[in-house]
């Protein structure tokens, strides 16, 4: 395995050399493999374990281990721990915010400590469960290209070999490491495809993870050709003057036959595929604007204009019929829809509202000092928004993004957190206007 591993990096200039590498380390079987094989290949590594202390007595443990393993091996080593409250003013599943929490430690040591990549332990069976996880969430040719070998800094070396070749490294090695009994509860995906799913399909068809990486290696050179024709077109569509990019309208409406071009014309703004449907839609309704999490487009006479949000007057948004959506960031959109008040689960729901007290004109704006309304659940007592943000913990340096929605000069909601109180459903509520949190 050392020499192939050794082949497969120089083949895909993953390490020059005298580069240093930070490994991401569990103490699992296959990053503890993975920093056995970078020692014996003479590459400089250092440690990070991140400590999620999800399994009480069980995570130390494996801190500890890792942590003597650089002791024994003369290795820096680094550590931290995730606390609850880091997260609770986080949007987005645990797994996704934890990721995104690791991911942004590993760079700030690489910072400090002057580290030139991040490795993981990633494996073949880890790229063929993310294939089958996001084509059954549903996704893209992107998506199912799988999990990229290098995105960045980012290098994962073991990506071309099986977990059953780890195993049997692991074994004829004598490597120690620590087994994580939460990968045997298939209330999580990706271990309901790995024990479960993956084992029936290879009883079915045989060889199921050799044909499953051919067809990743597929995915991913159609992804390439189809990005660099894409490329193409941008460099030729896309133009920019000073910090604003534009569109003509008349050279990209030949192509918006297929609504995915333009997704693709503006997939580096992060707006949705569902956003970019409604651009193609609503291609002649100038002044008609789009938020991502860090740009607004502009729907022009002649042109469609992309600036970033911070540089950007925010203005209004007016909701003229339903069902309507609103991309609040790059991971959430907001799906407004009106329904019958009849055996409706309200919990299920990020915001609901009497429609019929909704009787003038909706906006959505960012809020402004001297704002108020009327939290539910205070009786009816006014409080001035910029004191609510403060009272639910709204992140600081994002205050001024965000959003109310308004009825008329009354402000309905401050998005995501509550609504008023005069716009609650009551037993004699007949329609209401439903909020449903998208991710």
């Amino acid at each position: 395995m050392i020499e192939s591993l050794k082949s497969f990096i120089a083949k895909n200039k993953l390490i020059a050399q005298g580069q240093k590498v930070l490994l991401a380390c569990s103490g699992g079987m296959d990053s503890m493999v993975l920093a056995d094989l970078l020692l014996k290949l003479k590459i400089p590594i250092a440690i990070v374990h991140v400590n999620h202390g999800l399994r009480g007595e069980e995570s130390d443990a494996d801190e500890a281990l890792v942590k003597m393993y650089c002791l024994q091996n003369s290795i820096a080593f680094h550590s931290t721990r995730i606390h609850q409250d880091q997260l609770e003013n986080q949007t987005g599943n645990f797994h996704e915010i934890a990721r995104d929490f690791r991911y942004s430690y590993f760079e700030d040591l690489c910072i400090e400590h002057n580290y030139d990549l991040i490795a993981t332990a990633h494996h073949l069976d880890d790229n063929i469960e993310t294939l089958m996880h996001r084509l059954f969430r549903g996704t893209g040719i992107k998506g199912l290209s799988g999990i990229p070998l290098v995105r960045g800094k980012i290098i994962r070396p073991l990506l071309f070999i099986p977990k059953a070749k780890i195993s049997e490294y692991a074994q004829a090695q004598k490597i120690t490491y620590r087994e994580d009994s939460s990968n045997q509860l298939n209330k999580y995906d990706r271990n309901f495809l790995r024990n479960d799913v993956i084992p029936l399909l290879n009883a079915r068809y045989g060889n199921i993870e050799k044909r499953l990486a051919s067809s990743i290696d597929n995915f991913k050179n159609e992804s390439d050709l189809l990005n660099s024709l894409i490329q193409e077109k941008k460099n030729h569509l896309l133009s920019k003057k000073e910090d604003q990019h534009f569109l003509k309208k008349g050279e990209i409406i030949p192509y918006l036959k297929s609504n995915l071009f333009l997704f693709k014309l503006l997939e580096d703004f992060q707006f949705s595929k569902t956003q970019c449907d409604d651009m193609a839609n609503s291609i002649h309704e100038t002044s008609k604007q789009f938020l991502s999490d860090k740009y607004i487009l502009t729907i022009e006479r002649d042109e469609l204009i992309v600036e970033r949000r911070e540089r950007f007057s925010f203005r209004e948004i007016e909701i003229h019929s339903f069902p309507f959506s609103l991309k609040v960031d790059s991971k959430t959109t907001l799906q407004f829809s009106i329904k019958e008040n009849t055996a409706i689960d309200l919990n299920l729901y990020q915001a609901v509202f009497d429609f019929d007290k909704l009787s003038g004109s909706l906006t959505i704006r960012t809020w402004q000092n001297g704002d108020s309304f009327k939290p539910l659940g205070m009786g009816g007592k006014s409080q001035k928004i910029k004191d609510f943000l403060v009272h639910v913990k709204h992140p600081s340096h994002s205050k001024k993004d965000c959003l109310v929605m308004k009825n008329d000069d009354d402000i309905a909601w401050v998005i995501p957190y509550r609504i008023s109180e005069d716009y609650r459903v009551m037993e004699n509520t007949n329609r209401v206007l439903l909020v449903e949190k998208m991710s």
